[in-house]
Formats: structure tokens, sequence, C-alpha cells
């Protein structure tokens, strides 16, 4: 039955399901917003798709429609689309992975053989960013201001004596609430409170944002938001992070921008450990 429906054109590939007429066909059609701003009915499943991909953010290979540009790039920077071709930058850690900012996340988390997370990883290119290309001067004045004053054994010790009114846990420095204590330590072992300390360059065309993590800030050089995605910009940023050819133009068939990302923090930080 379906593929008799399928074959008299009652059939909507968008959505995978089968109609008995096309005036159901129809119907469906405008009650999912399957009709353009003239009230034009498509006839064909392929001209349906063109709408889409012109109009719509549109993944023609997956016949799937996101709500923003930014959703779907992020799908189709996924393993749906894409092979893990991207590998963890520890010789210790044979995983790899979609993208920079997917293995820097890796790391950062504790999951990486190489025992590292995201305290070191920190530390690590706070050491090798000598002249604060990625990092924000002010910012780095803040977290050693607040590390004087912070102890995370202290922080999770007063959350468990102060946090839970009866219903629920309370974060001690925000007004997030959580089910179980073990949820409110996550929260308070992750980024969520963790100062900015790292940022799009504005001196190679960046737009200056602020991140709490490395991976972050990866993220936004791959979503390609800001004028950072310029491959000659970034290999700039690559090259003056690692020393390597501060009083040289940055070179026009360098690396890509992703990919000189990883070599920067390969070669300028070494994860032997």
């Amino acid at each position: 039955m379906v593929q008799q429906q399928h074959r008299k054109g009652c059939y909507c590939n968008t959505c995978e399901e089968a109609f008995a007429s096309q005036a159901d066909l129809k119907d469906h059609y405008a009650q999912n917003g399957m009709l353009d701003e003239s009230r034009h009915f498509f006839n064909k499943a392929r001209e349906l798709r063109e709408h889409f991909r012109k109009e719509h953010c549109y993944c023609g290979g997956c016949r799937r429609v996101f709500a923003s540009e930014s959703n779907l790039r992020a799908h189709c920077r996924s393993s749906i689309h894409k092979d893990a071709t991207t590998h963890c930058v520890s010789s210790m850690c044979n995983r790899s992975f979609v993208s920079v900012s997917a293995m820097i996340s890796h790391v950062e988390a504790g999951r990486c053989e190489s025992g590292l997370d995201r305290k070191e990883v920190n530390e690590r290119i706070i050491q090798g960013d000598e002249d604060h290309v990625i990092t924000n001067p002010v910012r780095l004045l803040e977290r050693n201001a607040e590390e004087d004053q912070v102890n995370p054994q202290r922080d999770t010790a007063q959350a468990t004596e102060h946090s839970w009114n009866g219903s629920h846990y309370g974060c001690p420095k925000c007004r997030r609430r959580f089910v179980s204590f073990a949820a409110l330590k996550r929260h308070l072992a992750s980024p969520a409170h963790a100062t900015k300390i790292y940022r799009c360059p504005p001196n190679f065309s960046g737009c200056g944002a602020d991140f709490g993590t490395l991976s972050a800030l990866a993220q936004h050089v791959e979503n390609e938001q800001c004028g950072i995605h310029s491959e000659s910009a970034l290999v700039a940023i690559v090259d003056l992070c690692a020393g390597k050819t501060r009083s040289q133009p940055p070179n026009p068939r360098a690396s890509p921008p992703v990919y000189a990302l990883t070599l920067w923090w390969t070669s300028a930080m070494p994860m032997s450990t």
C-alpha cells in the first residue's frame, strides 16, 4: 500500500510518510510549514527539497531542516557527515575525533590516556602563550586573584554542608539547583564558573570574544562566525603562539586553520605525560 501511495506521489520524502491522497499530502505540507510565503504547493518532492536547500537551513543528504545555520553547521561537522580524522595530540592515546574542539574536549574532560585534564591544559597553554595571543592577560590576573581565595575542596565541603534546603541542592556560586549532590559536584568541577582566560585574537581579525575553555575557543573558530576563520590570520596566530615566525608574514599556503591549531598545540605543548 505504501509503495502504491509512493508511486502515485502521495508520499512525503522529507518525513518519509505516506498518505492516502494528494489532498491529505497537501494538508500535511500545510500543517508542517512546507508551503512557501506565496502558499505555493510543491507537486514534486524534488521541488520541495530544492526549495528547502535555497530558502531553509536544510541538509540535503539527511533531508532534515534545522532551526538555524549554526545548528546546520554543527550537524554537518558531526560524525554523521565527517570521518574521525583528527587524532588525539597525546602519543599515549589512539583515539580520533571529527573536530579539533571535540579532541580538546576529550583531553579537558580527563578522558585521555595521558591523564591530562582541563586544569593542566590551561597551565600548559598559559605557559606557552607568552605574547597573550589567545589568552587574555587581564583575565589571567583575575584568575590568579580568584585562585588565592578559592579552594575547590573547601567549596565542595561547603556545598555539602549548606546547599541542601530540603528539596534540592543549590550551587553556592550561582542560583542553579540540582536533584543530587553528585550533580552539584559535577557542576562545581565543570568550567561553569571558570574565568574566561581565552579570547578570539583581536589583532588577527578576531572578534575578541572570551571563552572559559580552549575547546570552546576551538569550536568558535570551527563555526567560522568571525574573521578569525581566515586561513592566513589563524596561521599567523599559530606561529606567534609557537614562537616560530613572529617577525615573518603568514604563509598563504599554510595549513587550514583547524589543522594549524592542532599543529601549534602539538609543537608548542608536547604531551608526553
